[in-house]
């Protein structure tokens, strides 16, 4: 593999990542093995959000709805992803663009049904 080539199996978000940080730089091979791992997580968390979809919630074996246990998934990825850039010293990741997430519709669902009617005093 020369300096910098991308290395073989990463989708776009990987891809992309991988020539976003090594564009002008030379890594160390800890800093190397840090990002193609951090290259694979991104992959990872694309597919994580095609795959939940618009599944937000599940029902369980017991028949209950709850929130679909990809979406955790997808957070403990994320949270992983943004601890290695930070370790590497590339920052924060950038915000959403795009408006409301599903997370955001999910959040706004949960309070809706959590809501409590409020009673008039008589």
């Amino acid at each position: 593999m020369q300096e910098n080539e991308v290395p073989f199996g990463l989708s776009s978000a990987g891809t992309e990542l991988w020539t976003g940080v090594t564009s002008g730089r030379e890594l160390d091979a800890p800093s190397k093995v840090l990002l193609v791992n951090a290259c694979r997580i991104a992959d990872r968390l694309d597919d994580l959000v095609e795959t939940i979809g618009s599944r937000l919630t599940v029902i369980n074996d017991q028949g209950t709805e709850t929130i679909n246990p990809l979406i955790s998934e997808h957070r403990q990825q994320y949270a992983t992803l943004a601890a290695i850039l930070s370790k590497m010293g590339l920052g924060e990741l950038p915000k959403s663009k795009s408006g409301p997430s599903k997370w955001d519709e999910l959040a706004r669902r949960r309070q809706n049904r959590n809501a409590v009617p409020q009673l008039k005093a008589a």
